[in-house]
Parts: C-alpha cells; structure tokens; sequence
C-alpha cells in the first residue's frame, strides 16, 4: 500500500504560528528535493549499467509525459462532463417539482370540479 504524500507531522501545521509551519513546510521540500535528486541519480546509474542513452531516456520521459498530458486531458473533459450532466440533473429536477406542483393544481381543480358537479346534481334533483 502506497504511503501518504505528507508524513504526519504537515497534517498538525499551526495556523496560528504560521512562522514555524513554514519551516516545516521548508524543511519538508527541503527533503522532497533531495529525496528526488537521489532517485534521479539512481535512475540515471541505473540507465547507464543497462546501456540505456540519455537520448533514449528522454525519449521515454517524453513520451510518458505526453501520455500524462493526455490523461490530464481526459480528466479534464470528464470533470466538464460530469459538471455538465450535475447542470442537467439540476435542471430536470426543477422541471420534476414544476410538473408535481401543477399535478397538485389540476388534483385541486378536479376536487372542486367534483364539488360543482355534485351541487349541480343535487340541484336539479332526482328525475
């Protein structure tokens, strides 16, 4: 299971002390970037044992990066589809309570369209 992205101690930053929650936010980027500089030295050690150009490798940096822009891309449209789909259930929501409101209105107009129809009846009698 993946670790999480900041260790516990970023979760505990004080905003009342924003000074020291910066040098924890530093110091933590401070490490990140070691941390990277690291693994890109053992990347890069790693492709010159395997005979791996750095040519190749910017090859295969590229193209894992367009693929990343692609699926960014993607997200992105997604994301526009399902706020488009959330705007269109809104709507037919509306028009859902727009329709049980005049239902309600027209089982009103009937009740008294009843009510007229028995008076008239019990006005004229029996024939």
């Amino acid at each position: 299971m993946a670790g999480a992205v900041f260790p516990e101690r970023m979760d505990k930053l004080d905003p009342a002390n924003p000074q020291e929650s910066l040098r924890t936010v530093e110091a933590y980027i401070g490490y990140m970037q070691e941390r990277i500089e690291f693994s890109v030295r053992n990347t890069t050690r790693a492709a010159q044992t395997t005979g791996v150009t750095n040519a190749a490798m910017l090859m295969m940096l590229t193209t894992i990066n367009n693929s990343l822009s692609a699926l960014s891309a993607t997200v992105n449209q997604l994301t526009g589809t399902v706020n488009g789909l959330g705007s269109r259930v809104r709507a037919v929501e509306e028009d859902i309570e727009k329709l049980g409101s005049q239902v309600q209105t027209m089982e009103e107009d009937i009740g008294k369209l009843k009510e007229a129809v028995a008076a008239l009846e019990g006005a004229q009698g029996p024939e």
